[in-house]
């Protein structure tokens, strides 16, 4: 079948995805920061494809793309590599929605630049109902923080974010995204800040993002201090009341641990959940679990072969460069 590819520039006929990060807004707000954002729109025997993707420049003048989160059939992609191939990307890495079945390329499994596996609470329901589903000790908690006089703001205070991210960061050892990241995502009208304050200090700090009929909860900070008021879990239960006023049907706690079985080793298990009490995330599991809900797995990210040469140059440049492509 012919296709040709082409940039789409017209927002009125971009459709409603269902993941935030294919849609518009969100490819804008990419732009906004510098990222190679391409917009592809082409006809096929299932109708029109439109799919939203970054490029990444590699060594010796040819590039590479990242697909986030699309919902695209093995046909229609077989074709639109077909036609990336013709305009010399040397590989394309696939976060896609559902998993990669038949194409003639070689792919390679890949670490996944967003959460491979998230927690979602279903919040249909009434609070009390929801309450009730929740573990004892989570209600606990909650009840706790509303006693001592946890007050939860709805803000826009990038400043304060920063400064508890500062702190999130170094007390967990990890990577921060970057300022300018943080910074801009707070002026998109889809996103919301909420902060946990305690006797008129910030405690706690939640960034949120609404697409359909799901509230994301993309990005948090918190402190040390008066950890005992449990402030965080006043936060979270002010997002998923205000969520439910919204008419949002699901609350995303967005990246978890992996679930793993009860009999394997270093298993950890917390109202249904378990997972390896190992992984960096495995505070952050037994957190969110006991909000009730479930875990959902994505698949695993691929790396779509086209130029089998310069993925090997490039991947062999990247081992002595040490170099990263980022995909956020």
């Amino acid at each position: 079948m012919h296709m040709h590819v082409h940039e789409f520039t017209n927002k009125t006929e971009w459709t409603e995805k269902k993941s935030f990060l294919q849609s518009w807004e969100y490819g804008d707000f990419l732009l906004s920061l510098g990222r190679n954002v391409k917009r592809s729109s082409y006809k096929t025997d299932e109708g029109i494809v439109q799919v939203q993707r970054i490029d990444i420049a590699l060594p010796f003048g040819r590039k590479a793309t990242y697909i986030p989160h699309a919902e695209i059939s093995d046909e229609a992609l077989s074709l639109l590599l077909d036609e990336l191939k013709k305009e010399k990307y040397v590989f394309v890495r696939l976060e896609l929605l559902h998993g990669l079945n038949h194409i003639s390329y070689t792919s390679i499994r890949a670490i996944n630049r967003q959460p491979q596996h998230t927690w979602v609470l279903p919040i249909q329901n009434s609070m009390d109902k929801l309450y009730a589903e929740m573990h004892k000790k989570t209600r606990y908690n909650i009840r706790l923080a509303q006693r001592k006089g946890v007050e939860i703001k709805e803000e826009s205070d990038f400043d304060t974010f920063w400064t508890l991210n500062a702190e999130t960061v170094k007390r967990q050892e990890y990577t921060s995204l970057p300022k300018n990241y943080l910074e801009k995502v707070l002026t998109l009208p889809t996103v919301k800040q909420f902060t946990a304050y305690y006797e008129g200090v910030a405690l706690a700090s939640a960034i949120t993002i609404a697409h359909k009929d799901i509230l994301y909860y993309i990005m948090g900070a918190s402190t040390e201090k008066h950890r005992a008021i449990m402030a965080p879990y006043a936060l979270h239960d002010h997002i998923i009341q205000y969520a439910q006023t919204q008419g949002f049907k699901q609350y995303d706690f967005w990246g978890t641990a992996a679930p793993i079985a009860k009999e394997q080793a270093h298993a950890q298990c917390f109202h249904h959940y378990c997972w390896d009490n190992t992984h960096p995330l495995a505070g952050v599991a037994r957190f969110k679990a006991g909000f009730g809900g479930y875990s959902y797995s994505h698949p695993t990210a691929q790396e779509v072969i086209l130029s089998p040469l310069y993925f090997w140059i490039y991947k062999t440049y990247q081992r002595i460069r040490g170099a990263k492509i980022s995909g956020q």
